[in-house]
């Protein structure tokens, strides 16, 4: 009883202190990292493999009311369209891209084409 006790004190303490900013199993700002990519009607991009991505990405989507067909996973070797947002979280890019923003272990970056051999 005690050590759950000092748990759900340390789970309030965090919360309360860290906010939007906390990390870890909360990402708070994913949503904002999202919004940046559909801000102008556009279409967020994510690795075949990358699945926590894949469902964060699908679930705002459905909260916010954007059609599942701005959530795109890309094939094994896929590169978005140039100009495009990916999203992501376990691996960097498999083609060029440009880091946007960051959330935690969460990112979107720009894609600017296939990955030069």
């Amino acid at each position: 009883m005690a050590a759950a006790a000092v748990q759900f004190a340390v789970f309030v303490h965090d919360y309360s202190t860290h906010g939007p900013r906390r990390t870890g199993r909360f990402e708070a700002e994913i949503p904002s990292l999202l919004e940046q990519a559909w801000a102008t009607g556009g279409t967020v991009y994510v690795d075949y493999d990358d699945h926590e991505p894949l469902t964060l990405a699908r679930w705002y989507a459905l909260t916010k009311g954007i059609s599942e067909a701005r959530v795109v996973r890309l094939p094994d070797g896929g590169v978005p369209p140039k100009g495009a947002i990916a999203f992501g979280r376990t691996q960097p890019c498999d083609y060029v891209c440009t880091q946007i923003a960051r959330s935690g272990d969460y990112w979107i970056a720009r894609a600017k084409g296939p990955r030069l051999a």
